[in-house]
């Protein structure tokens, strides 16, 4: 009895170290429901209640305890569905321990090799550990490392990793700008949302980045489509796999709405635009809007719908466009949240616009497949 005594306390012992709490010490007892000769009689025991019976995730964690403790430094551990039965501190500390992170095994060898679905077991890993496995359109399996230039996406958005199609967004703008578009198109298209149908939205991070991005994950076998402004900044002609949808024009987000929303929705931007969090008082937005139209202050009234009213309307929305992207009043989450309201809140009066143009590729991006 002595060594089995000596056993449950080398569990107990290697269970705490990976995030087992127990109630009692663990020892070995009589399991009175389990008395066959398929099965055994002694199992260990937290107290009165075998082991046995706990949670799925209590179990899995002392199994991988006890392999990794029989195994000691020169071993290979595989384990399927990593984040099965735990919960995301658990599974934290269960990589942790395992990859020999000190102080808990500075001397650890070996190899773990998992496989996972869970976007916290990919935000706890860096690029060189990662490998992406899909299924080819011809049926072959693809294995691929994830290269460095992606290691941004673990993270911020590493559930990007596990979708099928990703939208590589310019900004934190255009993000926030399809967050909004994804709720207005659920409610018409009978709850299918992009989480359905296995869509995730990333930030490119501007500049050159977003194209770069798109380029990589199309090597990984993923659909891709690039949401960019056509500013020449963004070298979209990088990502030939991909599907680019840039606005027309050579502009940004911002002036292609505001050159495009109805009179109405002009009003209604340049009043978001005075409510803006990254706005501290209404002069601030009437002088960055009266020097891009190069005309006074004075010009415009303190109701900032009616601004339109006070000037050449096509000049003001070039203005509003302009000052907006400069000052950045809409890059936020909230922000383009903001804009993608205006736009499904229009969405009959934008037929036949550039912006109503790339949005019908998006939502068609979205849906095929």
């Amino acid at each position: 009895m002595g060594r089995l005594n000596e056993a449950a306390a080398v569990v107990e012992r290697i269970g705490k170290e990976i995030g087992v709490a127990t109630a009692n010490k663990l020892a070995p007892h009589l399991d009175v429901s389990s008395l066959s000769a398929a099965t055994g009689a002694l199992s260990l025991h937290d107290g009165e209640i075998p082991v046995r019976r706990s949670g799925t995730g209590t179990r899995r964690l002392l199994a991988v305890a006890m392999q990794r403790e029989v195994a000691k430094d020169v071993a290979v551990t595989i384990v399927d569905e990593f984040e099965h039965g735990l919960e995301p501190h658990r599974i934290r500390r269960l990589l942790r321990v395992l990859r020999g992170k000190p102080p808990e095994a500075p001397s650890a060898s070996g190899q773990l090799i998992l496989t996972t679905h869970s976007p916290t077991v990919l935000s706890e890993l860096s690029a060189p550990e990662i490998a992406v496995t899909r299924k080819m359109p011809g049926g072959e399996i693809s294995v691929s490392s994830l290269p460095d230039s992606l290691a941004y996406l673990l993270p911020r958005v590493p559930e990007a990793l596990l979708a099928r199609k990703v939208i590589v967004a310019e900004g934190i703008t255009e993000v926030g700008l399809c967050h909004a578009l994804d709720e207005a198109w659920t409610s018409e298209d009978n709850g299918a949302s992009f989480a359905y149908r296995g869509v995730a939205v990333v930030d490119g991070d501007g500049g050159t980045q977003p194209a770069d991005c798109a380029v990589h994950l199309c090597s990984l076998g993923y659909r891709v489509a690039l949401l960019v402004d056509s500013d020449g900044k963004a070298k979209a002609g990088r990502a030939k796999d991909a599907e680019v949808l840039a606005w027309a024009g050579g502009v940004c987000t911002e002036q292609r709405i505001a050159l495009d929303l109805p009179l109405e929705g002009v009003r209604a931007m340049t009043a978001l635009a005075a409510d803006s969090p990254k706005v501290r008082s209404l002069r601030q937005v009437k002088d960055a809007v009266a020097g891009a139209l190069q005309v006074l202050p004075a010009t415009f009234g303190d109701e900032p719908r009616e601004w339109v009213d006070a000037v050449d309307q096509k000049a003001f929305r070039a203005a509003l466009g302009k000052a907006a992207h400069e000052k950045g009043w809409f890059k936020s989450i909230d922000g383009g949240r903001a804009l993608g309201g205006l736009l499904a809140d229009n969405w009959e009066v934008l037929a036949k616009t550039p912006t109503r143009d790339v949005l019908d590729r998006l939502r068609k991006f979205v849906s095929d497949g």
